[in-house]
């Protein structure tokens, strides 16, 4: 028995390390026909790895369970923790979701390693032209400043770049998250524990009364957060916060349906930034390629033709693993709000906002992904594979 547990120690082991080692975000570990399937989510795409026998599966889980501290005992219920294992002399603090499916227990760790995150907003690979935009709101006394994206689209990653760009030893800053990912310097940084009552409304409360320069709050999931934020911007202070909208344009309609009064949203945001990560090629095997115009929406087309530079595609090679990509970088769409925004959030028109954001200047996620790939950073078909947005923003 013994010997069968630490083969199965092992096993999971082994996986994690793997995981780390293939540049992984996240590995999945799911039940299928008995057995159980895993996976590595590896530059945002899945990856197949490798099926365990039905004859280990129970054993696997809950090794993997009692590795987070979940209760083993536990299985028709979902369960958080988290394992810290060292890898190549390095500490991995990998976060652990237990869900009960019908097949059995599946178990999603995300990876997380402090030495790889990009601290600067130089860091990223950003298009300069966002850089100074972003820098220059930060500069700014009081607001909100947005981060919009999918999950995944590393909107928490750009947001500590962003805590990082202020000069936080002549500031106060906080943070609260849901959870706290890595620790920052100079930063208070507070999780959030809805079940305690310690929510993000709750918690930013308690920190206005800390005297607060700089907040970040984790996301604005319903209207108390909403207006807890925007009281924090109308009092002086810098707020940076995360909502679930498509677009820069969709998070100011995304307020609004929330409840916010549109002169409440026109008072504070001073701007939203909107990304996804598209994967980078690899410079090994890359290979130079003119783009079809005729595969891209008439807008992007137009502006594809205006755009200089060189343009190449995936080929994949042993340095890739046969990808044609490795490692990924942000587009970005970024909204500065004016008095044409005002109007058209006043109006409560999404067409609108999208509109007066545009003669502002905004680009859009098309066409800042296709600038990338005039630099040779990413191809035109990766761009359209992410920046394609759907009519609901």
């Amino acid at each position: 028995m013994k010997a069968d547990e630490d083969a199965v120690a092992k096993a999971i082991g082994d996986l994690m390390r793997r995981a780390f080692r293939a540049r992984a975000s996240d590995i999945h570990i799911e039940p299928v026909g008995g057995g159980l399937r895993t996976r590595f989510r590896v530059d945002g795409v899945m990856q197949d790895s490798e099926e365990l026998p039905a004859e280990v599966a129970g054993e696997c889980i809950a090794r993997a369970k009692a590795m987070a501290g979940l209760n083993t005992d536990v299985r028709d219920l979902p369960q958080d923790g988290r394992v810290l294992l060292d890898v190549d002399g390095k500490t991995l603090d990998l976060r652990v979701a237990c869900v009960p499916t019908v097949h059995g227990e599946r178990i999603t760790m995300r990876i997380l390693d402090a030495s790889d995150v990009r601290y600067t907003l130089d860091d990223f690979g950003l298009n300069p032209g966002n850089v100074a935009v972003v820098r220059d709101l930060l500069k700014r006394p009081n607001g909100i400043l947005l981060s919009t994206g999918p999950t995944g689209s590393g909107k928490t990653t750009m947001m500590y770049a962003m805590l990082l760009e202020i000069d936080r030893r002549r500031s106060t800053v906080f943070s609260i998250e849901d959870p706290v990912e890595y620790i920052l310097p100079d930063v208070s940084q507070i999780a959030v524990r809805p079940a305690r009552g310690l929510t993000f409304a709750a918690a930013a409360r308690a920190v206005m009364r800390q005297d607060p320069d700089y907040l970040m709050i984790g996301e604005i999931r319903d209207a108390e957060t909403a207006q807890v934020a925007v009281q924090a911007a109308l009092t002086g202070h810098l707020v940076l916060t995360q909502l679930h909208a498509a677009t820069a344009p969709g998070a100011l309609k995304r307020l609004l349906d929330i409840g916010l009064e549109p002169f409440l949203v026109n008072q504070s945001v001073i701007g939203v930034v909107s990304q996804r990560l598209v994967r980078e090629l690899c410079v090994q095997c890359r290979r130079e390629a003119a783009p079809n115009p005729d595969l891209l929406p008439a807008a992007s087309a137009e502006a594809l033709k205006k755009l200089d530079g060189t343009f190449f595609e995936p080929v994949g090679c042993d340095a890739c693993k046969g990808t044609g990509f490795r490692g990924r970088t942000a587009i970005q769409e970024i909204l500065v709000t004016d008095a044409r925004v005002h109007a058209a959030v006043t109006a409560r028109d999404l067409a609108a906002i999208r509109a007066a954001a545009r003669e502002g200047g905004m680009h859009s996620l098309m066409e800042d992904g296709l600038l990338m790939a005039a630099r040779g950073v990413t191809s035109v078909g990766e761009v359209l594979r992410v920046a394609v947005t759907g009519p609901h923003e």
